[in-house]
């Protein structure tokens, strides 16, 4: 029976929830509707671009955050996922604003980094997200050292166009900046941006997926079986070190 019942702050983007929350149900060991996990999704995708805020003083997502966690702290989830890594660089902002305990979804990533024990880390992510070290300190927990892509701007524009709803453009882009880190000496891709899985999930580059590692961690606070080891790459292959 259900242990708890999960809140999605969602929208950015839309996409990228939806993934989230198919890697969940595709997760949870059910034979029926009743043994899986109750999700309350507020998806707004109005939310301000966060690399806009952190890299050109755009508007503060924050506000827009809060609203809608609060929304779900109204509605009684036990548990707040929110399925877009460069919003956790306003992760203490948003804890400090509601009483639900928030799921930092780069700490369950390092966490199968070290796992599998990489110590060099490629990394798709925004360039607000590298900006605010939110990335790197994460993975520097784990004595991790990031390997940057080499066309940084290449990475972002292939993101934004996921966001628009380009697939095999973006993915080419994707798949040629990964193996490139990966010849420089990266063990593992971490897919720091919620929008590389949808174009790389089914690739052969070795990838750790944030959302995939928080749905894991979901199903074991809320303690139902959870499948697999921690950062299993693409077809269920380990990354070799």
């Amino acid at each position: 029976m259900p242990r708890g019942v999960l809140g999605v702050l969602g929208g950015m983007g839309p996409e990228a929830t939806v993934h989230f929350l198919r890697l969940l149900v595709e997760m949870t060991p059910a034979r029926r509707d009743q043994d899986h996990v109750p999700v309350v999704v507020v998806s707004d995708p109005r939310v301000p671009d966060r690399s806009e805020h952190i890299l050109r003083g755009g508007p503060d997502p924050v506000p827009a955050m809060v609203r809608g966690l609060r929304l779900l702290e109204a509605a009684g989830v036990d548990l707040v996922v929110i399925p877009c890594v460069t919003a956790h660089a306003f992760l203490e902002r948003l804890r400090g604003a509601v009483s639900v305990p928030i799921m930092d979804i780069l700490e369950e990533a390092a966490l199968a980094v070290e796992a599998i024990g990489a110590s060099r880390v490629g990394v798709l992510a925004t360039d607000g997200a590298l900006a605010s070290g939110v990335v790197e300190s994460r993975m520097e927990r784990v004595g991790a050292e990031l390997v940057l892509p080499e066309r940084q701007d290449r990475v972002m524009e292939a993101i934004y166009r996921i966001k628009a709803g380009e697939k095999e453009g973006p993915r080419r882009a994707l798949l040629e900046e990964a193996r490139s880190m990966l010849e420089r000496g990266a063990e593992v891709i971490l897919a720091g941006c919620t929008e590389v899985p949808l174009v790389l999930s089914r690739s052969d580059v070795p990838m750790v997926d944030p959302m995939e590692e928080t749905a894991r961690a979901v199903l074991r606070e809320f303690g139902y079986p959870v499948p697999g080891p921690r950062g299993v790459g693409p077809a269920g292959r380990r990354p070799t070190s």
